[in-house]
């Protein structure tokens, strides 16, 4: 008789080894990143096409040559327009200059020699003001963030049909019968498939979320990792336990609508009491907390889970 954890390790290595002979499972762990990828390839094709050219919009009458040789060794142009002020806000050029005010919808450098020539030829009277709009990033909701977190959503909704599928599909093609005839207890068998489902969603989740950060940045990177991982430990543990815990007779739909309820009412909670969105996983999904607590309940959700189908199913 192997000792309990080699037996486990041997389960689990079994467990993972079936999981990743399914077309249909590793074709959906990797739609994520596909579809974030091309995504993200888009719309920096899309960002490539529409900016403008690095250029200041100048009035047709201008004849200073000075702003010209300013830009010129930075390798911006300047466009002679007859409104300056519209070229920048209909995104023909990046700044425009009417001789006393400088025009833009950002903080481009274009910007900044604009406003060091403004400053030379002006140093009594010169300011900054906002003339198209004020520029406030900060009020605006990170896209990286944001992003990582509707991933990290999606990985944690396949943990919990993964989660459930590995007991039923082992239930229905006898695996799971005759992995309880070994001499192992209930529990090695449930823990063995949770931590094989939890490595293969958390192998494929946190590529994705590296790649991410380096096609837009994700702030946090590693709290949403941690958070992500959480969420996708939990979701597995309540797939588990909702197929795990019912007969042999007992239907599987009905099942995973139920756990897949409970998964979204964890992530509710969060977004219904905000007091428990940094310490409760899934709910945490996208908070730039440590994600240690998450982490912990999500081992305490994993252990509830695999005791449960030991007591359900005995010895």
């Amino acid at each position: 008789m192997r000792p309990l954890p080699s037996a486990i390790a041997l389960l689990t290595l079994a467990s993972i080894r079936r999981l990743l002979r399914e077309g249909l499972v590793i074709r959906s762990l990797i739609f994520p990143v596909a579809l974030t990828t091309g995504t993200e390839v888009v719309t920096l094709g899309v960002v490539a096409i529409t900016v403008p050219d690095d250029q200041v919009a100048v009035p047709t009458s201008w004849t200073d040559d000075a702003l010209g040789q300013l830009l010129a060794t930075h390798q911006i142009t300047l466009e002679p327009t007859s409104d300056p002020a519209g070229a920048v806000f209909n995104k023909e050029a990046k700044a425009g200059f009417d001789g006393s005010k400088v025009y833009t919808l950002g903080l481009p450098p274009e910007l900044l020699l604009v406003e060091s020539y403004l400053r030379s030829k002006h140093p009594e009277s010169w300011q900054i003001e906002p003339v198209l709009r004020e520029h406030r990033p900060q009020d605006l909701p990170g896209a990286g963030r944001l992003i990582s977190r509707l991933v990290s959503a999606i990985y944690a909704l396949y943990g919990v049909v993964i989660g459930a599928g590995m007991i039923a599909r082992d239930r229905d093609d006898g695996t799971l019968a005759a992995e309880f005839l070994l001499p192992v207890p209930r529990f090695a068998i449930a823990a063995s498939r949770w931590i094989a489902a939890s490595l293969v969603l958390c192998g494929c989740q946190i590529p994705a979320l590296f790649l991410l950060d380096a096609l837009i940045s994700v702030p946090d990177l590693y709290a949403q990792m941690g958070h992500g991982a959480a969420a996708s430990l939990t979701s597995c543990a309540i797939g588990l336990a909702a197929i795990g815990s019912s007969g042999a007779k007992s239907g599987f739909s009905a099942r995973l609508a139920g756990a897949l309820s409970a998964d979204f009412a964890l992530y509710l909670a969060g977004r219904l009491i905000p007091g428990l969105a940094p310490i409760l996983p899934v709910a945490s999904l996208g908070q730039a907390s440590e994600p240690w607590l998450p982490l912990i309940l999500a081992a305490l959700f994993a252990l509830g889970s695999i005791f449960q189908f030991q007591r359900v199913n005995g010895r």
